[in-house]
């Protein structure tokens, strides 16, 4: 069965890789002040909500998310790094941004958000 042939201990270091990635991306280094900005946050906001149970449901998803990846891999039988990487920017640009686009869209969100969170653009 292919969930036996998967290394989990690289699908957990690329579980923690993520969170760590989004956690400087999120924070005011980078684009935590646009982001709080667009979705009208204050640091009051955040802090006022538990952060645990949000934090918790994001590494989870990180672990599918990983899962998902190296099960697409392993099927396609991609063994280099570079493939991998080709694969991660296809799974991106053809799949995750045409998915959470109509979300921004309908949900009257700033699509200046949007291309700051998925095409990894700055506005000043």
């Amino acid at each position: 069965m292919i969930l036996f042939q998967l290394n989990y201990p690289a699908i957990a270091i690329a579980a923690i890789i993520y969170m760590g990635v989004a956690a400087m991306w999120y924070s005011p280094l980078a684009l935590g002040r646009r982001w709080m900005d667009e979705n009208r946050f204050g640091a009051e906001d955040i802090e006022q909500r538990g952060m645990f149970p949000a934090l918790l449901y994001a590494f989870l998803a990180a672990l599918i998310l990983a899962l998902g990846l190296a099960l697409l891999a392993h099927l396609l039988g991609i063994t280099h790094w570079f493939m991998g990487a080709l694969m991660g920017l296809f799974v991106s640009l053809m799949i995750s941004v045409p998915a959470a686009l109509p979300v921004y869209v309908f949900e009257n969100r700033s699509i200046r958000l949007f291309a700051s969170m998925k095409a990894c653009r700055c506005w000043r």
